[in-house]
């Protein structure tokens, strides 16, 4: 019955992917009451989108891996906790393409004085708690069942974490036509991806821990179960009080 429970999900998500194949790297909901700044926001984006032009097959390639993910989990006795940990490390691999691509493809930029650092878009204690996460799902090893994959979502945690890190320091994207907005949609743009990679980070070793509990968990297997949920429920309601926090007045043009 499990691998049919894993075989549908994964092909939801197949699905998703193909309706949604931006979903890793999309810019962040704006509610402006204002309609001249809600004008000037949505002509930010506009540009920023035909300057990122970020490839469809990135998601894409991302539905076809669930799909076949899908195709395993039904019709073979492969360990359901072992394909998820694969569409993990396989999110991971497309998020570090992402990262290379907004870092390198937009072909005009405009430079910013002001000193970024990590800690201005994610604190540096959320890097630190996800990194024990990832380790958390270590503690599933000793069952023989699920070492693999303990192993590979512990590997694509931590590559995550490693990607939504250098997302925080991405530079900035401007063409110069309205400064003073194009600073704000970047700021929330760059807290928004490095925020969902870190979700995603966060959710990996919990979803795993949550699948080796049986009769046979011992106390620390337990333990790491309540550690990663808490730290994701945590920080997922954390990142969406910082995505809803209010915006700042626009300066005028």
């Amino acid at each position: 019955m499990l691998h049919w429970i894993w075989a549908a999900v994964f092909a939801g998500l197949g699905v998703f992917y193909i309706f949604k194949p931006g979903c890793l790297c999309g810019m962040p909901k704006f509610r402006i009451p204002d309609a001249a700044d809600r004008s000037r926001i949505d002509a930010v984006l506009t540009r920023r989108k035909e300057i990122e032009r970020i490839p469809r097959y990135i998601g894409l390639y991302l539905s076809a891996v669930s799909f076949a993910l899908a195709a395993v989990a039904a019709f073979t006795p492969v360990q359901p906790a072992l394909l998820y940990g694969i569409l993990c490390l396989e999110i991971a691999i497309v998020n570090a393409v992402t990262y290379f691509y907004l870092r390198t493809a937009p072909p005009k930029r405009i430079a910013v004085l002001a000193p970024r650092s990590v800690g201005s878009v994610i604190p540096w204690y959320w890097f630190a708690l996800a990194m024990a996460s990832a380790l958390a799902a270590l503690t599933m090893v000793s069952n023989t069942a699920y070492a693999i994959s303990a192993v590979v979502v512990c590997v694509s945690s931590l590559f995550t974490i490693a990607i939504a890190w250098r997302l925080t320091q991405l530079p900035a994207l401007l063409s110069g036509d309205d400064i003073a907005t194009e600073q704000l949609v970047d700021d929330r743009a760059r807290r928004a991806r490095s925020s969902n990679a870190l979700v995603l980070a966060l959710v990996q070793p919990f979803v795993l821990c949550s699948q080796v509990v049986d009769g046979a968990t011992t106390d620390v297997q337990l333990s790491a179960l309540y550690f990663t949920l808490a730290v994701f429920l945590v920080y997922a309601i954390w990142s969406v009080y910082k995505a809803n926090a209010p915006l700042p007045a626009l300066t005028a043009q």
